[in-house]
């Protein structure tokens, strides 16, 4: 198995942020861990719109990537409702010397019945070779607990082939997929995973919390 590292919690994860006044923080807390560890990693949001996140360097010019961790959105203040503006942008995937961030992962919450479900959603995009021109990867229901996910990206095997690949997965409870595998991405590499809050069109307060990170050079069996 082709693993890059595998975490118990986030303590061994570097931290950054956008500034020593960043108002949006990361932190490793007792209170954040997930299925039975120690530690976990909990993202704070007080309303403003800074960076801050955690990376993950291990990937290098990677053309396949796969990372599965826990994740408890249920404090989240999102507003319910157009989640092209209503989420938070919690990760992204970076090629260090072409296309920057070109995988993104959100959390959002649908608009209330009737029209929608009312609950937590996790969404993806990835980006094809053309720059700024983002797809739609797929949609999983999250709802109301913590839960075990899994992200898969794969660049387009040649020019023009067209049969690049992503694909979020919901483990269990039950488990739930929804991806794509259209994408002309073929130059586009792997090589950083951030995980925190980015820049977001709304304000968001409260925090989430993440555990049990790990990440694969293989697609799921």
């Amino acid at each position: 198995m082709k693993r890059f590292v595998t975490l118990l919690a986030f303590a061994a994860i570097l931290f950054v942020s956008t500034g020593a006044m960043a108002a949006n923080t990361v932190a490793v807390t007792a209170q954040a861990a997930l299925n039975g560890t120690n530690f976990g990693l909990s993202v704070n949001l007080d309303g403003s719109n800074t960076i801050a996140y955690v990376s993950s360097d291990h990937p290098n010019q990677e053309k396949v990537y796969r990372a599965r961790f826990w994740i408890d959105q249920r404090n989240l203040q999102i507003p319910n409702g157009d989640a092209g503006t209503n989420h938070l942008r919690f990760f992204i995937g970076v090629d260090q010397s072409g296309a920057g961030q070109h995988l993104v992962g959100f959390l959002t919450k649908s608009a209330l019945p009737p029209v929608g479900d009312g609950n937590f959603h996790f969404i993806v995009w990835a980006e094809s070779d053309t720059p700024n021109d983002f797809k739609n990867g797929g949609n999983i229901f999250l709802g109301g607990q913590p839960r075990q996910v899994e992200v898969e990206w794969a660049a387009a095997s040649a020019p023009g082939a067209d049969d690049g690949f992503v694909q979020i997965t919901r483990v269990d409870n039950p488990a739930q997929t929804s991806g794509r595998s259209d994408l002309d991405n073929d130059t586009i590499e792997m090589d950083r995973f951030r995980i925190g809050v980015f820049a977001n069109p709304v304000a968001l307060t409260d925090s989430y919390f993440m555990d049990e990170f790990e990440s694969f050079r293989t697609l799921a069996p």
